[in-house]
């Protein structure tokens, strides 16, 4: 399992596209893909639960990544949340 702490770098947050997008990074692995944000287990393949997780701009978040290709997938998806758009 890997563990990691990323701030969600866009002035809207994980909505609509931008949350989008992380779902669709996270799909391409195998490894589970997990966000811990304010209390809450956010599972970053899952749209409902990414848009559930009201993370705004700004906030932090903890990347929890376990599985066959962890590290290929925490690569991808802290690129993924360094470069959200802000749409």
């Amino acid at each position: 399992m890997l563990e990691n702490t990323a701030v969600i770098s866009n002035g809207v947050g994980l909505h609509a596209r931008p949350a989008a997008r992380l779902v669709e990074t996270a799909m391409r692995f195998k490894s589970d893909v997990i966000l811990l944000h304010g209390g809450m287990t956010i599972n970053a393949k899952s749209a409902f639960s990414v848009l559930s997780g009201n993370v705004r701009g700004g906030s932090e978040v903890v990347v929890r990544v376990e599985g066959s290709d962890e590290e290929e997938a925490m690569a991808a998806v802290m690129a993924c949340l360094r470069n959200l758009p802000n749409e």
